[in-house]
């Protein structure tokens, strides 16, 4: 029977009024506490039944929780959230634990279903090395109800458990920590409405928020109320990710976390090489990703380079041995065979504030402006205009053409071949570009009233979860970003309180929660030649 107290049976069998069938088990079944080994349960007429082989622990209140995995066979309703409840004492035990689980930088409820548990082992080894003692999983909306626990001080965490083996594994599954020992007993249960985080989640669909219905008010009246923040720690040991070669003068490596490319040695093996054998480009400041460009010739002919990559992890040199491989096919033509590639950011039509990017294939020695002509239409004649040219901080391959643009004007960008001269001496044929600028009708502007926030702050303005705008503020003022496409927009503001000038991420060792972000409560709508002002007021 449910309920059943001084429980000492290895079965259990839950009969229904009519015929069901369980579904997703595996994944929403959960027993609290944690058996060692998952029970066998299966479906026999209009029965459940549940076989384990574990002993016990005496005097213990134990929950096994199916989720929505019960269904009607005949319908296909769903039995929600149905528990069976036993105890192997004397009575069942009734305090709990109550709260949301969101991921800390998007505000969002987690796409998996994240176990939370609660250990009496005060040790922050726990969560590694032991099983939880009372554990219970999150619904699709972040809710989680930890039920029957016995009065006692505990520790709190949630982890993804991706591998079901009930222990938080650091650098490859999320996780949540509450910081401080609880004392769950009945004069510390604060019994009143459920602040849940629904203030600070994106209300673009309210159905993702976390609610609570009013049948369930009733049992979280003796459970205390706790909301957990979900990171992913960053591995401090640092490693190679990946590398290729996607070009016979080219080697990409990849590393877990930014590097700097003075602090990086390739050097050959079984091959000498001159002293200047490669040039090392990265791509932005503070980049996990190096480009190898090979100078020398014989290295850049042979099809398999073993070279030893020298970098620094955790403050001492550490060298891994790479096999690098150029594999010919016939797509693929042979060095110094093809023409270099320019890219330019331009389309057929640009915004006013575009600063268009000319992106060449091959790093450039040198560059010359006078072979770069721009023209704007007056009248339907051709005016050549000077040019702001500015090579990138970090790639030798990209440079940025500042102009005043002029809405609804017409330009003509010509390229010549003597403009550009790359390392190899590859040639290219003159690029031709038309294009032109976008009305400021187009447009829409937005205006943001700061109100009670942290600073310094990053303030993010995104489409779905692309970046589309970002903008730094060091102190409280009117925010405008002009020159917005149509469409519906959210805002995100991450609090920099390292001021490393992005969101840092938790560390549980170091007892550091993530950065506060806080998501904009509503869609922003901007239409063409519409401004839209908001006072955006943050509730701490």
């Amino acid at each position: 029977l449910i309920n059943s107290k001084n429980f000492k049976g290895q079965r259990i069998r839950i009969d229904f009024d009519e015929y069901i069938v369980l579904k997703d088990l595996d994944k929403e079944l959960n027993v609290s506490p944690p058996l060692k080994k998952q029970p066998k349960v299966w479906v026999k007429d209009k029965s459940i039944i549940v076989q384990y082989n574990d002993t016990l622990i005496n005097n213990t209140t134990y929950t096994f929780s199916f989720g929505n995995s019960i269904v009607d066979n005949n319908e296909g309703n769903v039995l929600e959230n149905f528990e069976f409840v036993f105890s192997t004492g004397d009575t069942i035990d009734t305090l709990g634990i109550f709260g949301t689980v969101v991921d800390a930088f998007k505000m969002q409820p987690p796409t998996d279903r994240i176990l939370v548990a609660l250990y009496t082992n005060p040790s922050d080894t726990a969560p590694m090395k032991l099983r939880p003692l009372y554990t219970a999983r999150t619904d699709k909306k972040g809710f989680f109800n930890i039920r029957h626990v016995k009065k006692g001080k505990y520790k709190l965490y949630a982890f993804s458990d991706k591998n079901f083996n009930y222990r938080y594994d650091p650098y490859t599954e999320a996780f949540a920590f509450f910081d401080s020992l609880i004392d769950l007993n009945s004069q510390n249960i604060a019994q009143r409405a459920i602040p849940l985080l629904t203030d600070t989640l994106h209300g673009a669909d309210s159905s993702q928020n976390p609610t609570i219905d009013s049948a369930r008010l009733k049992e979280l009246n003796n459970s205390l109320h706790i909301d957990l923040l979900l990171f992913t720690e960053e591995n401090p040991q640092q490693f190679i990710k990946g590398y290729y070669r996607p070009l016979r003068e080219l080697l990409a490596v990849k590393f877990n976390h930014p590097v700097v490319p003075d602090s990086i040695m390739l050097k050959t093996l079984f091959y000498k090489t001159p002293e200047h054998w490669y040039i090392c480009e990265t791509l932005k400041k503070q980049s996990d990703s190096l480009l190898f460009w090979l100078t020398d010739t014989m290295l850049i002919k042979s099809d398999t380079l073993r070279l030893q990559l020298t970098y620094t992890s955790k403050g001492k040199p550490t060298a891994d041995t790479l096999m690098f491989r150029y594999f010919v096919t016939e797509n693929k033509t042979q060095f110094n065979s093809e023409k270099m590639k320019i890219k330019l950011s331009a389309g057929t039509s640009i915004e006013p504030n575009h600063q268009l990017l000319i992106e060449t294939q091959y790093p450039i020695s040198r560059f010359y402006a006078d072979s770069i002509l721009l023209f704007e239409t007056r009248d339907t004649t051709w005016f050549r205009i000077p040019i702001n040219l500015e090579s990138d901080s970090f790639s030798s391959r990209k440079f940025i053409l500042k102009n005043n643009w002029q809405p609804e004007k017409k330009y003509r960008l010509i390229i010549y071949p003597s403009a550009f001269k790359n390392i190899y001496n590859k040639l290219y044929d003159t690029i031709r570009s038309n294009f032109s600028v976008q009305k400021m009708e187009n447009f829409g502007t937005l205006y943001i009233q700061p109100i009670n926030f942290f600073y310094p702050c990053i303030v993010q303005l995104l489409q779905k979860e692309t970046v589309v705008y970002e903008q730094y503020f060091i102190k409280e003022e009117r925010m405008k970003w002009e020159y917005l496409q149509p469409g519906e927009y959210t805002l995100r503001a991450i609090w920099d309180a390292d001021r490393n000038r992005k969101f840092t991420t938790g560390n549980f060792i170091n007892h550091r929660q993530p950065e506060t972000v806080r998501i904009y409560p509503e869609n922003i709508k901007i239409r063409a030649n519409w401004e839209v002002e908001i006072n955006w007021q943050i509730k701490r």
